[in-house]
């Protein structure tokens, strides 16, 4: 995801903060303040709350001069105004505007600022940017504890944490490819048909991956993150399941209710086998290992 001021500051809901408490994940921003105050600022946060009131998101805003970013402003200044100046791509680059309000700069990146001297001449204008520094996204089960946290740096490099049905991680991946997307889920609206059955041939090429990455990567730890990686790839194809539906239907899979191929039967097989060997290894029946009868 490019991390754009726009994108975050026009999102619904979104609220202005000058600081957090703690190093909670998520975090606790402290606030809100007005947009107003931000003028002051070198550095100040974003951030969208579901109604229930979690954490969706939240973003560190800083703000830079441009270096050789000054301009002359096109018109004289009440004397010792502080003012903001509209930003205009012309034909020759970057061009100063006529004087806004501040408020009005509330969904812009860029934007010019200039002081006023006693004589109403002013200095040159200075261009002022924000950068959106990171942006940290939650996604949360039905019973409220964090599922996902992605973690998206400015060079567009994440981080990506799984959470179990307690809330403790369970897995932090470093990928080219994670959860969320399009756009952030449009930033955390999300949105989708949650908890939908797909069709046949999306089920297909989901489970074909997923076979593929398991036996290409790693023998994965058990039970439990075979569901959990699962569920990585429904995300990645936008669909947000819980466990339990995804349990069911890697069981329907398990029971050989399709026939597709060889290969794909055959890493059916070794899953098959694998699960069985970690129920063995846990004292539970080998029909039973996902909470179903196989």
């Amino acid at each position: 995801m490019v991390l754009r001021y726009e994108t975050f500051s026009s999102a619904p809901g979104v609220a202005y903060y000058q600081s957090f408490g703690g190093y909670h994940i998520p975090p606790k921003p402290r606030g809100p303040i007005p947009f107003e105050e931000t003028a002051r600022l070198a550095s100040f946060y974003l951030a969208r709350h579901e109604k229930a009131g979690r954490l969706l998101w939240f973003a560190k805003i800083l703000v830079e001069k441009v270096p050789d970013g000054h301009w002359q402003p096109p018109e004289a200044l009440p004397p010792g105004a502080h003012c903001f100046l509209d930003v205009v791509v012309g034909s020759a680059g970057i061009e100063p505007g006529p004087p806004i309000d501040y408020q009005a700069t509330n969904h812009r990146a860029d934007y010019l600022t200039v002081e006023a001297g006693p004589d109403g001449l002013p200095g040159q204008a200075e261009l002022l940017h924000r950068k959106v520094f990171f942006a940290d996204l939650y996604l949360y089960r039905p019973n409220g504890k964090l599922r996902l946290r992605k973690l998206v740096r400015t060079d567009e490099g994440f981080s990506l944490w799984h959470y179990d049905d307690r809330g403790n991680v369970v897995a932090q991946l470093e990928e080219s490819s994670g959860g969320f997307s399009p756009a952030e889920r449009d930033l955390m609206g999300i949105q989708d048909d949650t908890g939908d059955r797909l069709d046949d041939d999306t089920i297909r090429q989901v489970m074909a991956h997923f076979l593929e990455g398991l036996t290409r990567r790693r023998r994965p730890a058990g039970a439990n993150e075979v569901v959990r990686l699962m569920q990585g790839e429904f995300e990645r194809c936008g669909k947000d399941f819980d466990e339990q539906v995804v349990r069911e239907l890697l069981s329907r899979e398990l029971r050989g209710q399709r026939r597709w191929g060889t290969d794909y039967r055959a890493a059916l097989d070794w899953l098959r086998s694998f699960l069985e060997d970690d129920a063995r290894k846990q004292d539970r029946g080998p029909t039973d290992f996902l909470g179903h009868s196989l």
